[in-house]
Protein backbone atom coordinates (compact mmCIF):
# COMPACT_ATOMS: atom_id res chain seq x y z
CA UNK A 1 0.00 0.00 0.00
CA UNK A 2 2.85 2.38 0.89
CA UNK A 3 4.63 1.66 -2.38
CA UNK A 4 1.51 2.33 -4.39
CA UNK A 5 0.93 5.65 -2.64
CA UNK A 6 4.58 6.61 -3.00
CA UNK A 7 4.55 5.88 -6.73
CA UNK A 8 1.38 7.87 -7.12
CA UNK A 9 2.97 10.90 -5.42
CA UNK A 10 6.04 10.76 -7.68
CA UNK A 11 4.07 10.41 -10.92
CA UNK A 12 4.48 13.48 -13.19
CA UNK A 13 1.54 15.82 -13.26
CA UNK A 14 -0.30 15.72 -16.57
CA UNK A 15 -0.92 19.05 -18.28
CA UNK A 16 -4.45 20.37 -18.17
CA UNK A 17 -6.46 19.40 -21.20
CA UNK A 18 -7.26 22.18 -23.65
CA UNK A 19 -10.83 23.25 -23.95
CA UNK A 20 -12.49 22.36 -27.29
CA UNK A 21 -12.39 26.04 -28.30
CA UNK A 22 -8.67 26.46 -27.48
CA UNK A 23 -7.86 23.19 -29.22
CA UNK A 24 -9.70 24.34 -32.34
CA UNK A 25 -7.80 27.65 -32.34
CA UNK A 26 -4.43 25.89 -31.98
CA UNK A 27 -5.26 23.50 -34.80
CA UNK A 28 -6.40 26.37 -37.03
CA UNK A 29 -3.19 28.36 -36.38
CA UNK A 30 -0.99 25.34 -37.12
CA UNK A 31 -2.87 24.63 -40.33
CA UNK A 32 -2.55 28.26 -41.48
CA UNK A 33 1.22 28.28 -40.88
CA UNK A 34 1.70 25.01 -42.74
CA UNK A 35 -0.43 26.26 -45.63
CA UNK A 36 1.73 29.37 -46.04
CA UNK A 37 4.91 27.31 -46.33
CA UNK A 38 3.25 24.87 -48.76
CA UNK A 39 2.11 27.71 -51.04
CA UNK A 40 5.58 29.32 -50.91
CA UNK A 41 7.18 25.99 -51.91
CA UNK A 42 4.71 25.30 -54.72
CA UNK A 43 4.76 28.80 -56.17
CA UNK A 44 8.23 30.28 -55.48
CA UNK A 45 8.77 33.94 -56.23
CA UNK A 46 10.27 34.81 -59.59
CA UNK A 47 12.71 37.68 -59.14
CA UNK A 48 12.12 38.89 -62.71
CA UNK A 49 8.41 39.30 -61.95
CA UNK A 50 9.15 40.87 -58.55
CA UNK A 51 11.40 43.45 -60.17
CA UNK A 52 8.92 44.31 -62.92
CA UNK A 53 6.03 44.73 -60.48
CA UNK A 54 8.05 46.88 -58.09
CA UNK A 55 9.45 49.17 -60.79
CA UNK A 56 6.00 49.54 -62.33
CA UNK A 57 4.76 50.68 -58.92
CA UNK A 58 7.63 53.16 -58.63
CA UNK A 59 6.77 54.68 -62.01
CA UNK A 60 3.38 55.85 -60.73
CA UNK A 61 3.63 59.55 -59.74
CA UNK A 62 1.16 59.15 -56.87
CA UNK A 63 3.27 56.39 -55.33
CA UNK A 64 6.62 58.10 -56.01
CA UNK A 65 5.32 61.21 -54.23
CA UNK A 66 4.94 59.17 -51.01
CA UNK A 67 7.90 56.82 -51.35
CA UNK A 68 10.43 58.97 -49.45
CA UNK A 69 10.38 60.77 -46.10
CA UNK A 70 12.42 63.72 -44.89
CA UNK A 71 13.00 64.52 -41.20
CA UNK A 72 15.22 67.11 -39.47
CA UNK A 73 18.02 65.93 -37.20
CA UNK A 74 20.74 68.09 -35.69
CA UNK A 75 19.98 70.95 -38.08
CA UNK A 76 20.30 68.66 -41.11
CA UNK A 77 17.83 66.67 -43.19
CA UNK A 78 17.64 62.87 -43.27
CA UNK A 79 15.93 61.27 -46.28
CA UNK A 80 14.97 57.60 -46.59
CA UNK A 81 12.40 55.08 -47.88
CA UNK A 82 8.97 55.63 -46.36
CA UNK A 83 6.56 53.12 -44.85
CA UNK A 84 4.52 53.21 -48.08
CA UNK A 85 7.64 52.16 -50.01
CA UNK A 86 8.22 49.25 -47.61
CA UNK A 87 4.61 48.14 -47.99
CA UNK A 88 5.05 48.04 -51.78
CA UNK A 89 8.21 45.97 -51.31
CA UNK A 90 6.24 43.58 -49.13
CA UNK A 91 3.48 43.14 -51.71
CA UNK A 92 5.77 42.70 -54.70
CA UNK A 93 8.33 40.41 -53.03
CA UNK A 94 5.66 38.04 -51.74
CA UNK A 95 5.77 35.00 -49.43
CA UNK A 96 6.57 37.17 -46.41
CA UNK A 97 4.56 36.79 -43.21
CA UNK A 98 4.39 39.70 -40.76
CA UNK A 99 3.22 39.26 -37.18
CA UNK A 100 3.33 41.47 -34.11
CA UNK A 101 2.73 40.83 -30.43
CA UNK A 102 3.05 42.65 -27.12
CA UNK A 103 5.71 40.75 -25.19
CA UNK A 104 5.80 42.93 -22.07
CA UNK A 105 3.67 45.56 -20.38
CA UNK A 106 4.08 47.66 -17.25
CA UNK A 107 2.61 50.89 -15.92
CA UNK A 108 4.85 53.06 -18.09
CA UNK A 109 5.15 51.33 -21.47
CA UNK A 110 4.44 48.40 -23.76
CA UNK A 111 7.09 46.35 -25.54
CA UNK A 112 6.04 45.46 -29.07
CA UNK A 113 7.81 42.77 -31.07
CA UNK A 114 7.38 42.66 -34.84
CA UNK A 115 8.60 39.55 -36.71
CA UNK A 116 8.75 39.02 -40.46
CA UNK A 117 9.36 35.61 -41.97
CA UNK A 118 10.48 34.80 -45.49
CA UNK A 119 8.44 31.64 -46.01
CA UNK A 120 10.46 30.61 -49.04
CA UNK A 121 13.81 30.77 -47.24
CA UNK A 122 12.45 29.87 -43.78
CA UNK A 123 14.20 32.97 -42.42
CA UNK A 124 12.79 35.11 -39.59
CA UNK A 125 14.04 38.42 -38.17
CA UNK A 126 12.41 40.54 -35.50
CA UNK A 127 12.60 43.95 -33.88
CA UNK A 128 11.33 45.05 -30.46
CA UNK A 129 10.12 48.59 -29.73
CA UNK A 130 9.21 50.28 -26.46
CA UNK A 131 5.96 52.24 -26.73
CA UNK A 132 5.39 54.70 -23.83
CA UNK A 133 1.91 55.02 -22.35
CA UNK A 134 2.32 58.79 -22.27
CA UNK A 135 2.11 61.61 -24.81
CA UNK A 136 3.27 65.24 -24.83
CA UNK A 137 0.65 67.97 -24.94
CA UNK A 138 0.92 71.76 -24.76
CA UNK A 139 -2.15 71.89 -22.47
CA UNK A 140 -3.07 69.33 -19.84
CA UNK A 141 -6.82 70.06 -20.02
CA UNK A 142 -7.62 68.04 -16.91
CA UNK A 143 -5.59 64.98 -17.93
CA UNK A 144 -3.25 63.05 -15.63
CA UNK A 145 0.11 64.85 -15.80
CA UNK A 146 3.12 62.61 -15.26
CA UNK A 147 5.80 65.27 -15.77
CA UNK A 148 6.49 68.58 -17.51
CA UNK A 149 9.45 69.90 -19.46
CA UNK A 150 10.61 72.89 -21.49
CA UNK A 151 11.29 72.54 -25.19
CA UNK A 152 14.39 73.95 -26.90
CA UNK A 153 12.22 76.94 -27.85
CA UNK A 154 11.37 77.61 -24.20
CA UNK A 155 7.77 76.37 -24.38
CA UNK A 156 6.37 74.25 -21.54
CA UNK A 157 4.86 70.90 -22.53
CA UNK A 158 3.17 68.33 -20.31
CA UNK A 159 3.69 64.57 -20.39
CA UNK A 160 0.24 63.08 -19.81
CA UNK A 161 -1.26 59.60 -19.75
CA UNK A 162 -2.24 58.48 -23.24
CA UNK A 163 -5.85 57.69 -24.05
CA UNK A 164 -6.78 54.35 -25.61
CA UNK A 165 -6.95 55.98 -29.04
CA UNK A 166 -3.54 57.65 -28.63
CA UNK A 167 -1.96 54.41 -27.43
CA UNK A 168 -3.46 52.48 -30.36
CA UNK A 169 -2.06 55.09 -32.77
CA UNK A 170 1.39 54.88 -31.13
CA UNK A 171 1.36 51.08 -31.38
CA UNK A 172 0.38 51.25 -35.04
CA UNK A 173 3.15 53.73 -35.78
CA UNK A 174 5.76 51.62 -33.96
CA UNK A 175 4.61 48.50 -35.80
CA UNK A 176 4.86 50.22 -39.20
CA UNK A 177 8.33 51.61 -38.47
CA UNK A 178 9.61 48.22 -37.31
CA UNK A 179 8.11 46.52 -40.35
CA UNK A 180 9.82 49.00 -42.67
CA UNK A 181 13.22 48.45 -41.04
CA UNK A 182 12.88 44.66 -41.23
CA UNK A 183 11.65 44.57 -44.83
CA UNK A 184 14.54 46.76 -45.98
CA UNK A 185 16.93 44.31 -44.29
CA UNK A 186 15.29 41.26 -45.85
CA UNK A 187 14.81 42.33 -49.47
CA UNK A 188 18.00 42.26 -51.64
CA UNK A 189 19.80 45.62 -51.59
CA UNK A 190 20.20 45.84 -55.36
CA UNK A 191 16.42 45.64 -55.81
CA UNK A 192 15.83 48.42 -53.27
CA UNK A 193 18.51 50.61 -54.87
CA UNK A 194 17.07 50.25 -58.36
CA UNK A 195 13.55 50.96 -57.12
CA UNK A 196 14.70 54.15 -55.36
CA UNK A 197 16.39 55.29 -58.57
CA UNK A 198 13.10 54.86 -60.45
CA UNK A 199 11.23 56.71 -57.69
CA UNK A 200 13.61 59.66 -57.98
CA UNK A 201 13.29 59.69 -61.78
CA UNK A 202 9.49 59.62 -61.51
CA UNK A 203 9.46 62.49 -59.04
CA UNK A 204 11.67 64.56 -61.33
CA UNK A 205 9.42 63.91 -64.33
CA UNK A 206 6.22 65.00 -62.59
CA UNK A 207 5.98 68.38 -64.34
CA UNK A 208 2.74 69.74 -62.92
CA UNK A 209 3.82 71.80 -59.87
CA UNK A 210 0.36 73.35 -59.45
CA UNK A 211 -1.28 69.95 -59.07
CA UNK A 212 1.51 68.82 -56.75
CA UNK A 213 1.05 71.88 -54.56
CA UNK A 214 -2.70 71.33 -54.34
CA UNK A 215 -2.12 67.78 -53.15
CA UNK A 216 0.49 68.97 -50.68
CA UNK A 217 -1.89 71.60 -49.34
CA UNK A 218 -4.51 68.92 -48.67
CA UNK A 219 -1.93 66.72 -46.96
CA UNK A 220 -0.52 69.47 -44.73
CA UNK A 221 -4.00 70.64 -43.74
CA UNK A 222 -4.74 67.23 -42.18
CA UNK A 223 -1.86 67.93 -39.75
CA UNK A 224 -3.06 71.45 -38.85
CA UNK A 225 -0.52 73.17 -41.10
CA UNK A 226 -1.72 76.03 -43.30
CA UNK A 227 -0.30 76.96 -46.68
CA UNK A 228 0.99 80.19 -45.10
CA UNK A 229 3.00 78.11 -42.60
CA UNK A 230 4.50 76.16 -45.49
CA UNK A 231 5.40 79.32 -47.44
CA UNK A 232 7.03 80.92 -44.39
CA UNK A 233 9.04 77.76 -43.82
CA UNK A 234 10.19 77.76 -47.45
CA UNK A 235 11.09 81.46 -47.30
CA UNK A 236 8.78 82.59 -50.12
CA UNK A 237 5.63 84.71 -50.29
CA UNK A 238 3.65 82.96 -53.03
CA UNK A 239 3.17 79.40 -54.19
CA UNK A 240 4.39 80.35 -57.66
CA UNK A 241 7.80 81.19 -56.19
CA UNK A 242 8.40 77.63 -54.99
CA UNK A 243 10.96 75.84 -57.10
CA UNK A 244 10.56 72.27 -58.27
CA UNK A 245 13.28 71.19 -55.84
CA UNK A 246 11.49 72.85 -52.92
CA UNK A 247 8.22 71.12 -53.82
CA UNK A 248 10.04 67.78 -53.90
CA UNK A 249 11.45 68.37 -50.41
CA UNK A 250 8.04 69.44 -49.11
CA UNK A 251 6.60 66.16 -50.39
CA UNK A 252 9.19 64.28 -48.33
CA UNK A 253 8.27 66.33 -45.26
CA UNK A 254 4.57 65.60 -45.82
CA UNK A 255 5.29 61.88 -45.96
CA UNK A 256 7.26 62.06 -42.70
CA UNK A 257 4.22 63.69 -41.08
CA UNK A 258 1.96 60.98 -42.50
CA UNK A 259 4.25 58.24 -41.16
CA UNK A 260 4.31 59.81 -37.69
CA UNK A 261 8.11 60.21 -37.80
CA UNK A 262 7.98 63.94 -37.06
CA UNK A 263 5.63 66.82 -36.30
CA UNK A 264 5.47 70.21 -37.97
CA UNK A 265 7.08 71.84 -34.92
CA UNK A 266 10.20 69.74 -35.63
CA UNK A 267 10.58 71.53 -38.96
CA UNK A 268 9.39 74.98 -37.91
CA UNK A 269 12.10 75.06 -35.23
CA UNK A 270 14.80 73.44 -37.36
CA UNK A 271 17.99 75.32 -38.13
CA UNK A 272 17.90 74.47 -41.80
CA UNK A 273 14.84 75.35 -43.92
CA UNK A 274 13.98 74.48 -47.49
CA UNK A 275 15.95 76.87 -49.67
CA UNK A 276 15.37 77.49 -53.37
CA UNK A 277 17.22 74.94 -55.43
CA UNK A 278 20.02 76.20 -57.63
CA UNK A 279 19.86 75.67 -61.36
CA UNK A 280 20.66 72.02 -62.02
CA UNK A 281 24.14 71.36 -63.35
CA UNK A 282 24.77 68.27 -65.46
CA UNK A 283 26.88 65.85 -63.45
CA UNK A 284 27.80 62.23 -64.01
CA UNK A 285 25.53 59.97 -62.02
CA UNK A 286 27.49 58.26 -59.23
CA UNK A 287 27.52 54.52 -59.18
CA UNK A 288 24.91 53.15 -56.78
CA UNK A 289 26.53 51.36 -53.87
CA UNK A 290 25.05 48.84 -51.50
CA UNK A 291 21.96 49.67 -49.41
CA UNK A 292 24.13 49.63 -46.30
CA UNK A 293 26.40 52.35 -47.71
CA UNK A 294 23.51 54.55 -48.88
CA UNK A 295 21.57 54.11 -45.66
CA UNK A 296 24.66 54.84 -43.61
CA UNK A 297 25.44 58.03 -45.56
CA UNK A 298 21.82 59.21 -45.31
CA UNK A 299 21.46 58.50 -41.60
CA UNK A 300 24.83 59.95 -40.63
CA UNK A 301 24.77 62.98 -42.89
CA UNK A 302 26.31 65.84 -40.97
CA UNK A 303 27.02 63.69 -37.90
CA UNK A 304 30.78 63.41 -38.38
CA UNK A 305 33.52 63.47 -40.94
CA UNK A 306 32.73 61.62 -44.12
CA UNK A 307 35.27 59.31 -45.71
CA UNK A 308 38.32 61.26 -46.83
CA UNK A 309 37.18 64.44 -45.02
CA UNK A 310 39.28 66.35 -42.51
CA UNK A 311 36.33 68.10 -40.77
CA UNK A 312 36.78 68.32 -36.99
CA UNK A 313 34.77 66.16 -34.60
CA UNK A 314 31.46 67.99 -33.89
CA UNK A 315 31.68 67.01 -30.23
CA UNK A 316 33.69 69.75 -28.42
CA UNK A 317 34.48 67.45 -25.50
CA UNK A 318 35.54 64.12 -27.01
CA UNK A 319 36.20 61.05 -24.91
CA UNK A 320 39.36 59.82 -26.65
CA UNK A 321 40.03 56.72 -24.59
CA UNK A 322 36.68 54.95 -24.28
CA UNK A 323 35.24 56.14 -27.58
CA UNK A 324 38.33 55.22 -29.59
CA UNK A 325 38.37 51.81 -27.99
CA UNK A 326 34.72 51.39 -28.96
CA UNK A 327 35.50 52.19 -32.61
CA UNK A 328 38.10 49.40 -32.78
CA UNK A 329 41.00 51.65 -33.79
CA UNK A 330 43.43 49.46 -31.80
CA UNK A 331 41.91 46.18 -33.02
CA UNK A 332 44.22 44.57 -35.62
CA UNK A 333 41.23 42.82 -37.22
CA UNK A 334 39.35 46.07 -37.92
CA UNK A 335 40.06 47.98 -41.12
CA UNK A 336 40.49 51.75 -41.42
CA UNK A 337 37.18 52.15 -43.28
CA UNK A 338 35.29 50.32 -40.52
CA UNK A 339 36.96 52.51 -37.87
CA UNK A 340 35.89 55.70 -39.67
CA UNK A 341 32.37 54.32 -40.03
CA UNK A 342 32.29 53.45 -36.31
CA UNK A 343 33.47 56.98 -35.40
CA UNK A 344 30.50 58.45 -37.25
CA UNK A 345 28.13 56.21 -35.29
CA UNK A 346 29.79 57.31 -32.03
CA UNK A 347 29.45 61.00 -33.05
CA UNK A 348 25.79 60.47 -33.92
CA UNK A 349 25.15 58.73 -30.58
CA UNK A 350 26.77 61.60 -28.66
CA UNK A 351 24.64 64.19 -30.43
CA UNK A 352 21.52 62.19 -29.57
CA UNK A 353 22.57 62.06 -25.90
CA UNK A 354 23.51 58.36 -25.78
CA UNK A 355 26.15 57.26 -23.32
CA UNK A 356 29.03 55.13 -24.53
CA UNK A 357 27.83 52.34 -22.26
CA UNK A 358 24.42 52.36 -23.95
CA UNK A 359 26.07 52.33 -27.37
CA UNK A 360 28.29 49.43 -26.31
CA UNK A 361 25.24 47.45 -25.18
CA UNK A 362 23.52 48.11 -28.51
CA UNK A 363 26.58 46.80 -30.33
CA UNK A 364 26.52 43.62 -28.26
CA UNK A 365 22.82 43.35 -28.93
CA UNK A 366 23.58 43.24 -32.65
CA UNK A 367 26.12 40.45 -32.16
CA UNK A 368 26.75 38.75 -28.82
CA UNK A 369 30.28 39.16 -27.49
CA UNK A 370 31.38 41.75 -30.08
CA UNK A 371 34.32 43.79 -28.79
CA UNK A 372 33.70 47.06 -30.67
CA UNK A 373 31.67 48.76 -33.39
CA UNK A 374 34.37 48.20 -35.98
CA UNK A 375 33.83 44.45 -35.84
CA UNK A 376 30.17 44.84 -36.86
CA UNK A 377 29.10 44.66 -40.48
CA UNK A 378 28.06 47.89 -42.29
CA UNK A 379 24.42 46.71 -42.12
CA UNK A 380 24.66 46.16 -38.36
CA UNK A 381 26.16 49.61 -37.80
CA UNK A 382 23.46 51.13 -40.02
CA UNK A 383 20.82 49.45 -37.86
CA UNK A 384 22.32 51.04 -34.73
CA UNK A 385 22.34 54.45 -36.45
CA UNK A 386 18.68 53.95 -37.37
CA UNK A 387 17.86 53.15 -33.72
CA UNK A 388 19.63 56.34 -32.58
CA UNK A 389 17.68 58.55 -34.99
CA UNK A 390 14.39 56.75 -34.31
CA UNK A 391 14.72 57.36 -30.57
CA UNK A 392 15.74 60.98 -31.11
CA UNK A 393 12.70 61.69 -33.29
Amino acid sequence: MYDDEHQHQLAPRQPAALTPHANALATSATTAIQARYVVAAQFPRQMVDVREQLLEECRRPAFAARALYRIPFGGKATVGPSIRFAEALLRCYGHIHVESEIVHEDDDALTLRVTITDLQRNLSIYRSSRVPKTVERAKANGRVVVASRKTSEGRMVHIVRATDQELAAALGSAESKAMRTLVLRLVPAHLVDEALDVVEATRQSDDDPDDLMRRLERTFSTHGVTIRDVLEFAGVERVAQLSKGQIGELRQIAEALNDGMATWSDYAGAVETVQPAAAPQPQPKPKRRSRASDMRDALLKGKGASEGSSDPDPNPNPEPDDSEELTGVNDPDVGERDVEDARRVVALAREAGWSLDKLRKRARGQRAGVANLGRLTPDERADIAAMIIEEAT
